[in-house]
């Protein structure tokens, strides 16, 4: 998501330019660009005030599902379970994702999930993988200490590790997942 001001200022002789924010890691930054660039996005930058507490808004929401059953319905005690979780790349507002993961860890144990029985892999895509130090910044050193070695980064260029599970019915796309989710 890329956001441009009105504010030009001029460069090198007549060359006008434009002011593009752009989403890097947890933050944005500012680039100078020429005036006859167009910037496209296919995420309209959100305008809702921020909630004054995350967590119970989260769990709020976990616990009254729009369409959906309860994490708990979808769970027997003692599964395996699997969950994905967005890389840097992707713009998030503060601490969302240790926020979620630690409501839905919540509501896993709640079912009788074992939190040793959990898997956290990061969906990187074809991005490459995060270290330690960044895992951290976007989960809590806490979960990143907790979780060690079911705690990874998805890897796309192993193909042992890709599941082939067909193609959409719409528009014929492959739909290839992370062995881990379909063996969860």
């Amino acid at each position: 998501m890329a956001h441009c001001s009105d504010e030009r200022v001029a460069r090198q002789g007549s060359e006008a330019l434009m002011k593009v924010e752009v989403p890097y890691g947890e933050t944005t930054i500012t680039a100078d660009l020429p005036d006859t660039t167009r910037v496209l996005s296919n995420i309209e930058r959100a305008s809702l005030p921020p909630l004054s507490d995350l967590d119970r808004a989260v769990r709020a929401a976990l616990s009254a599902p729009r369409g959906l059953p309860r994490i708990g319905a979808l769970v027997r005690p003692g599964a395996t379970v699997t969950i994905a979780f967005d890389d840097h790349t992707t713009g998030s507002f503060g601490p969302i994702r240790r926020v979620a993961i630690q409501a839905v860890l919540d509501e896993l144990e709640g079912a009788g999930v074992r939190r040793r029985d959990v898997t956290l892999i990061c969906a990187n895509a074809l991005h490459r993988m995060l270290r330690p130090a960044e895992l951290a910044r976007l989960l809590g050193a806490d979960l990143v200490t907790e979780f060690g070695d079911r705690l990874l980064c998805h890897d796309a260029e192993d193909p042992a590790l890709i599941v082939d599970l067909g193609e959409t019915a719409d528009h014929g796309y492959p739909v290839e997942v992370h062995r881990l989710v379909t063996d969860s």
